[in-house]
């Protein structure tokens, strides 16, 4: 009798725990999904911008979340957010795209959010290449890569993207290009993250 009433007990707060997150209050869910980049793993993707603070702030806390707690049927990717007419989140993204296409990702990424938060900086064109000059870089060659092709068409990728899955505010995470997480607290974006990683993932 007790195993029986355990049982019952345990199958009702499972119950409520896969009912903590509800559509439309915690998530939205596309009308039209976007397709994914990622194969047969459940796409993570994260729209940020540099200047935001709540972006900065959440950077810390989501690498943590994808070296230590991942799943490894997940990929994550990381798209800079361009709403339409927003030419300084598009300049932005352009300092994400050059050092992405230098193969400077992960050594640049967060010093661009250091320089931006803590140090103040607010980076032009010129600036920027001189910035990551400084890193031992040959100057011609980063201002190569910013100039690219490659870099303008992940620019336009990304500002297309953005309209797609309807950001309006950032950061905002979209689970397998069909659930949109905005305006929630770190913690709780990531808890959100998981739940519908593992709602995909049945």
């Amino acid at each position: 009798m007790k195993k029986l009433i355990f049982a019952i007990i345990f199958t009702f707060c499972s119950s409520l725990l896969a009912a903590d997150y509800i559509e439309g209050v915690d998530y939205k869910v596309l009308k039209t999904p976007v397709k994914t980049t990622t194969g047969d793993n459940i796409e993570v993707r994260e729209l940020f911008w540099y200047y935001c603070p709540h972006c900065y702030n959440l950077e810390p806390q989501l690498e943590g979340w994808i070296k230590n707690n991942k799943p490894d049927n997940v990929s994550f990717i990381a798209q800079p957010a361009i709403p339409q007419g927003a030419s300084r989140w598009k300049s932005a993204a352009a300092l994400y795209y050059t050092i992405e296409e230098l193969g400077l990702k992960d050594e640049l990424h967060w010093p661009i959010y250091k320089a931006i938060h803590q140090q103040k900086k607010r980076f032009s064109k010129k600036s920027f290449i001189n910035w990551v000059a400084g890193f031992g870089v040959e100057k011609q060659k980063v201002k190569k890569a910013y100039d690219s092709f490659a870099v303008k068409v992940k620019i336009n990728r990304a500002a297309l993207n953005t309209k797609l899955y309807g950001i309006n505010s950032v950061p905002s995470m979209v689970v397998n290009g069909k659930y949109v997480i905005s305006g929630k607290s770190n913690n709780e974006m990531l808890k959100i993250i998981d739940f519908l990683i593992k709602k995909e993932s049945k």
